[in-house]
């Protein structure tokens, strides 16, 4: 942007200025042109000037003066700097608006929001992967914009993806995400959720018909009580949150 090169283009004429300073200061003469202005000096009994500076101390008022406009430029450019950032545009509103801002504040939500830190535990997975390019190249079902998987996933729009069959991870792709990131997962968390539901009721150790309070006694005494868990997992509980701010209001 043109208001961050403003703080460059200041130093660089500040530069400048300091490294003429010397010679405003301290002129060089030749020793004849300096005689005369002695003998000038003394004729006429001129005052000497305000102030003056012999070469040293010209050189190091230039050197003065360019450290403190350098610390302006830093200051100015780091507050131009913040207003330009995805932190300084983030509001409860438009966070999951889609777009490049939203797909940084899914990496960055514990900066703005509310979060816990769910550490896993048990043994890790690993599952062996045998990539097939043909899922890739798979053609979307959409006649008004003809592209296939890969360009789907890589145009911008896709944070991840994975393809999982038999056991085996045959597609996968992270294009706006690196190893390290922490990306909130969102509705995604339904899917883990209701698998590990639907593996204990399959084993006999948890009744889907049973009030949510029966499983989570936090929940006793709150709007909560009575819901069955099957309402829950299926979505149907009739509790209502607004996003207000930070929090989800019940009403």
């Amino acid at each position: 942007m043109v208001v961050s090169t403003i703080p460059a283009l200041f130093l660089r004429v500040t530069v400048a200025i300091s490294d003429l300073l010397p010679l405003l200061l301290y002129p060089k003469q030749s020793h004849s042109s300096s005689n005369r202005v002695r003998d000038f000096s003394k004729k006429n009994r001129l005052r000497p000037r305000p102030f003056s500076f012999d070469k040293r101390s010209a050189k190091f008022l230039g050197m003065a003066i360019r450290c403190c406009v350098a610390l302006a430029c830093a200051l100015v450019a780091a507050t131009v700097s913040v207003a330009e950032s995805p932190r300084a545009q983030v509001t409860v509103e438009n966070w999951d608006k889609g777009g490049a801002l939203s797909h940084w504040i899914y990496t960055h939500l514990s900066e703005f929001f509310p979060t816990a830190v769910i550490r896993r535990g048990g043994p890790i997975l690993n599952i062996p992967t045998q990539l097939k390019p043909e899922i890739g190249a798979l053609k979307l079902n959409d006649p008004s914009k003809p592209e296939t998987l890969d360009q789907f996933v890589n145009n911008g729009a896709v944070d991840g993806c994975i393809v999982l069959h038999d056991g085996k991870i045959v597609y996968e792709e992270y294009p706006t995400i690196q190893p390290n990131d922490i990306h909130i997962v969102m509705s995604v968390t339904k899917a883990f959720v209701l698998t590990a539901l639907a593996i204990l009721e399959d084993q006999g150790k948890i009744d889907l018909g049973k009030p949510v309070e029966n499983y989570l006694p936090e929940l006793k005494g709150s709007d909560w009580t009575g819901t069955r868990l099957r309402d829950l997992v299926d979505m149907s509980s009739g509790m209502e949150g607004v996003e207000e701010g930070n929090d989800a209001v019940d009403r």
